[in-house]
């Protein structure tokens, strides 16, 4: 069963019952499937083959539920939904940290998980196309457009009555889809936000996790992380490429108490100044010298926890300041010891802005051409499924 419906999505056969239809005419298809063909299922065979791959409910949420508002646009163009607080990612960390591993290995996610993990994943280590060792993780989302209208409908007689605004509960027939924003698009969408990690090596897609699409990507992040840990608790995850919608003090220090190397980009709107400590920082995390100059890294003592930074116009070499102003009297010019402890956000190994740094980050994008290949080449939206068991399988 497993092996016909990975080739009916070779074959780009996004239903079922067409599918069912094939294997009963072509021989080939049957036979490849491992099918008499003589003695080909039916697509209630198939539907009956996922509910043994998914323990529980078809959803996560309850079918009878309130109506939810939309979530808010973005205030910028191109900005997402300002719909999560990320002071409130602690929280979401520790609860992660404390039942994490015990609930998502019990949860509906268990069974299709571990084949994942066992098939897929297991032979792309034994091909050496992953390194398990030293894995890099790049995270991203991208909206998954289920319906162009809320599916629901009332329970009560509020309509009839003459009530327009009713307040009472109401039947999704798929609950865990909702109104979320666009922000590449402008526009709103009613479904899912699926969140992938890849390799940031190879680009091969790690694991999906499939969150509402009014949810932030900071929580679906945390999330997918979380079943990475329960999943491959003996990976070793070295470093985390993520963008500017990941930008907490919370991810960084998870980072750190991890082992993981963050190269988050920085949300100019977060990023804050070090003025009392006699230097300003720009929105890459540089300090910035007193002509308004990004200042040069001049390397990270791992021992103290220091970065170095030295005047813009300083020859190392020679060590010699050609600044015309001098702010100092050495002639060494302007020096910045930096604690990396003080704010991990602006001040981190490698730094902000660094060409190390850029270099890592630039291969953030494979989680986008991944996630392109799910979508667009793998016609994901193509399939009209009612249930986040579909979704998954």
């Amino acid at each position: 069963m497993l092996r016909s419906y990975l080739l009916s999505i070779c074959l780009k056969s996004t239903s079922l019952v067409d599918w069912a239809e094939r294997l009963r005419s072509d021989e080939s298809l049957a036979i490849l499937s491992g099918f008499s063909p003589d003695h080909t299922p039916s697509f209630a065979s198939f539907y009956d083959f996922f509910h043994r791959l998914w323990p529980g409910c078809n959803n996560f949420l309850p079918h009878l539920r309130y109506r939810r508002k939309k979530s808010p646009k973005g205030k910028g163009n191109g900005e997402k939904s300002p719909s999560f607080d990320k002071d409130h990612a602690a929280t979401i960390i520790k609860y992660f940290d404390g039942h994490g591993a015990g609930g998502i290995l019990k949860s509906n996610l268990s069974i299709i998980g571990k084949i994942f993990s066992r098939i897929f994943l297991a032979g792309s280590v034994h091909k050496g196309l992953l390194n398990t060792k030293k894995l890099v993780l790049a995270g991203d989302s991208t909206p998954v457009v289920v319906s162009n209208r809320e599916r629901s409908h009332s329970t009560c007689d509020c309509h009839k009555q003459g009530i327009d605004k009713c307040c009472r509960k109401r039947w999704f027939s798929q609950p865990d889809a909702n109104w979320g924003w666009d922000s590449s698009r402008n526009f709103f969408y009613y479904g899912y936000n699926l969140y992938l990690f890849t390799d940031a090596n190879s680009g091969l897609p790690v694991f999906p996790v499939l969150e509402r699409a009014s949810r932030h990507d900071l929580p679906a992040m945390l999330h997918g992380l979380a079943c990475i840990k329960a999943f491959f608790s003996d990976w070793n995850i070295s470093a985390l490429i993520l963008d500017s919608a990941h930008d907490a003090a919370a991810v960084y220090k998870m980072c750190s108490k991890s082992g993981i190397t963050p190269f988050i980009d920085l949300n100019p709107r977060g990023t804050k100044s070090a003025e009392d400590k006699g230097y300003t920082v720009g929105d890459d995390g540089v300090p910035i010298c007193l002509l308004g100059l990004p200042m040069k890294s001049n390397g990270t003592d791992k021992k103290r926890h220091r970065a170095k930074y030295i005047c813009p116009k300083t020859k190392y070499a020679e060590r010699l300041c050609l600044c015309d102003n001098r702010c100092t009297k050495s002639t060494y010019g302007h020096v910045v010891n930096i604690n990396l402890k003080d704010d991990p956000r602006l001040f981190c190994d490698p730094p902000q802005g660094s060409p190390q740094w850029k270099q890592a980050y630039n291969k953030r994008t494979s989680a986008e051409r991944a996630n392109k290949r799910i979508k667009i080449d793998g016609l994901l939206e193509e399939g009209r499924h009612r249930s986040s068991m579909m979704w998954y399988i």
